[in-house]
C-alpha cells in the first residue's frame, strides 16, 4: 500500500516542482513586455502580456496548491508507514519535513498573498510601470525561492541513507 502512495508523493512533487518552475521561466518574457514604458509600439504588446500575468500567477497557484497539498497529505501518511532502518535516516527526513513545511507556507500563503497584489494592482486603471515593475519582480523571486528549495529538498533526498 505504501507504494501508492509513494506515486501519489511523486506526482505531487512533480506538479509542484513543475508548475512552479515553468511558470518562474515563463515569467521573464511577460515581465518584461509588461513593464515597458508605455509608447506607440509597445501597446499591443503591453495588453497581450498583461494578460499574460494573471494567467500565469492562476497557474502557479492551481499547480502550486495542488501539488503542495498532495505533497503534505502523502508525506504526512509516508511518515508513519514508512520507518528509516538506521538512525542517521532520520536526520533526513526531518530536514524533508521542516523544509517542506517552510516550502508548503511560502507557496500557499506568501505567493498566494504576492499574486493577489500584483493582480489587484494590475486590475486598477492608473497603475504605474514601476509600481508594477516592483509588484511582479517580488513576486518573480518568489517562484525562484521556491523552485530552489524545492530542488534543495530533491537533492536532500537523493542521497538519503536507505
Amino acid at each position: 500500500m505504501h507504494h501508492f502512495w509513494w506515486l501519489l508523493h511523486i506526482l505531487g512533487i512533480c506538479f509542484w516542482l513543475g508548475g512552479t518552475a515553468t511558470v518562474a521561466l515563463a515569467w521573464s518574457r511577460a515581465q518584461k513586455a509588461v513593464t515597458t514604458p508605455k509608447g506607440a509600439d509597445s501597446r499591443s504588446t503591453r495588453l497581450s502580456s498583461a494578460n499574460e500575468l494573471p494567467l500565469l500567477i492562476r497557474l502557479a497557484n492551481q499547480s502550486g496548491h495542488l501539488g503542495a497539498g498532495l505533497t503534505a497529505i502523502t508525506g504526512t501518511v509516508l511518515s508513519f508507514l514508512v520507518e528509516p532502518k538506521i538512525k542517521l535516516a532520520y536526520v533526513w527526513l526531518t530536514y524533508m519535513q521542516g523544509m517542506g513545511v517552510v516550502v508548503f507556507v511560502f507557496s500557499v500563503f506568501v505567493l498566494t498573498r504576492r499574486g493577489k497584489q500584483l493582480m489587484q494592482h494590475l486590475t486598477t486603471e492608473t497603475a504605474s510601470v514601476e509600481e508594477t515593475a516592483r509588484l511582479a519582480t517580488i513576486y518573480h523571486r518568489w517562484l525562484w525561492t521556491i523552485v530552489l528549495l524545492l530542488l534543495s529538498i530533491l537533492v536532500f533526498a537523493a542521497f538519503k541513507p536507505r
